[in-house]
């Protein structure tokens, strides 16, 4: 991730020249260092290869494509005089929904703007995207991939244009996908705020709690009653928690044998609860910016149970919502081998509370499960290693991860596919895979590697590494596009 300088000089600019306005920039011209991009190479290959903005030729010129829903590009700019200008856009996605957000240092000047609809990548609409407020000198310019994945940016005109405009569809008051209830809401939808927001239930909720050992100074351990039993969970609340303000909650499970505290102070190879505490995700929530709370609840003896499905989530959602500020439509879960089982268990009946689920080495079989299963859609992904016994990608008679990504494409719309899987041709040690035609709101990945039964793989090597998994990355990015 690089950061540039605001509201910014001559020599940010892309090859020291700053877009004279009024007039055209292109998407590919973004500053030298102004840019956040979830990878680290030019995934297109085009133009610009020494940068980690993913680039693509285009006919007759280049367009930044593969973003990702966070990332965003700066642009110096020289505005000759203070004033409101019209901006055009020419973009384009084969999904509905995806909108960009116009910034200037930190000030949002268009909050949301919907991109148009095309029918394959590579095809672009022009667009009147409204107008902004400049002011005079070089300024700094943030385009923002705001409400999901998959928008490709060829230009900007900031000032009066005289090109063709594409007519724009009208808007469908209602959402194509996702009626903006509990089980299914839109992507980019407004945050829907818990009981406990604007109350001074933080106080309450952490009375009596106890500090975690070798954890974070922001955890805390605490008990509740659930089914007529005491039960122990962990929480991390942002340092500068507001109470006005909807945060993202994590539900994360602990592995067979284990505890919350594992989870809580991550433990495993270069772990530790700041790298990989939370397997990762608060590391990457605090690297975006965007702190969220997270649980990690205890189980009862070594494994989850049927009354930690039925009881134990939902006792825990209801404390926490109504003594902090959650969004709950954004509630979501994750955990490793067994807590990839309870994970998944969860997901099974938990629809209109989950949001989407990640299932680190999970697999569908030696844990509780709702006899029949509801075919519920919810969206999920998972990762396993091709060399894994304990969770197998495929353990036959419908046992194993590849089945349950299975019944989720088939439960959320997508196209029946055979599943890509990691080779030793594989370009790396990892292979991802986007189901296609899935419902925009219920996506299903399924990511298999170069290992065995492991939390924290990478690419640089074997073995577990909490640093520099790209577990924590893929994950964060599948929950972030909601």
């Amino acid at each position: 991730m690089q950061h540039a300088s605001c509201p910014g000089t001559a020599s940010d600019a892309y090859q020291q020249k700053p877009a004279q306005l009024p007039g055209k920039i292109e998407a590919e011209d973004f500053d030298t260092n102004g840019f956040s991009d979830t990878t680290t190479s030019n995934e297109g290959g085009a133009y610009r290869t020494d940068s980690a903005v993913d680039i693509k030729a285009i006919s007759g010129g280049n367009a930044v494509g593969w973003t990702v829903s966070g990332e965003w590009l700066e642009f110096t700019v020289n505005v000759p005089a203070e004033g409101d200008f019209d901006l055009t856009l020419r973009a384009g996605a084969v999904d509905t929904g995806r909108t960009l957000r116009i910034s200037q240092c930190d000030k949002t000047l268009l909050d949301s703007i919907s991109v148009p609809q095309v029918s394959a990548w590579g095809e672009f609409k022009t667009i009147n995207a409204g107008k902004v407020h400049l002011t005079a000198g070089l300024q700094k310019l943030r385009v923002i991939i705001a409400a999901a994945d998959g928008v490709d940016i060829d230009w900007l005109f900031i000032g009066p244009y005289s090109g063709t405009v594409d007519p724009q569809e009208p808007v469908d008051p209602t959402p194509p996908t996702g009626s903006g209830e509990p089980g299914n809401y839109p992507l980019g939808n407004a945050p829907v705020k818990s009981s406990g927001c604007g109350t001074d239930g933080k106080a309450s909720l952490l009375s009596g709690g106890t500090s975690v050992a070798q954890g974070l100074a922001t955890s805390t351990r605490l008990k509740l009653t659930s089914n007529n039993a005491s039960r122990e969970y962990i929480i991390d609340i942002p340092s500068d928690y507001d109470k006005s303000k909807p945060y993202r909650l994590f539900y994360t499970s602990h592995w067979i044998g284990s505890t919350n505290t594992a989870v809580a102070t991550g433990e495993t190879g270069n772990g530790g609860a700041t790298n990989w505490g939370f397997y990762g995700l608060r590391r990457e929530s605090l690297a975006a910016k965007e702190p969220a709370i997270f649980v990690a609840p205890q189980s009862v003896g070594s494994t989850w149970q049927e009354t930690d499905n039925r009881f134990l989530f939902d006792d825990i959602l209801k404390k926490v919502s109504s003594s902090l500020c959650i969004d709950m439509s954004r509630v979501f879960a994750t955990g490793f081998s067994f807590g990839g089982m309870i994970t998944y268990s969860l997901s099974t009946n938990h629809q209109k509370s989950i949001r989407a689920a990640v299932g680190i080495g999970p697999a569908n079989y030696n844990i509780w499960l709702p006899s029949p299963i509801p075919k519920d859609p919810i969206a999920w992904m998972s990762t396993t290693g091709m060399s894994d016994t304990t969770t197998p990608w495929d353990g036959g008679n419908g046992r194993g991860a590849k089945y349950i990504a299975e019944q989720r494409a088939r439960d959320n719309g997508c196209t029946a596919a055979t599943i890509p899987t990691w080779s030793n041709s594989s370009p790396s040690r990892h292979v991802c895979y986007d189901y296609q035609g899935c419902k925009s709101n219920y996506p299903v990945k399924a990511c298999t590697f170069n290992g065995g039964h492991q939390a924290a793989p990478f690419d640089a090597g074997s073995g577990d590494n909490g640093a520099t998994t790209w577990i924590a990355s893929e994950s964060w990015k599948f929950f972030r596009q909601f």
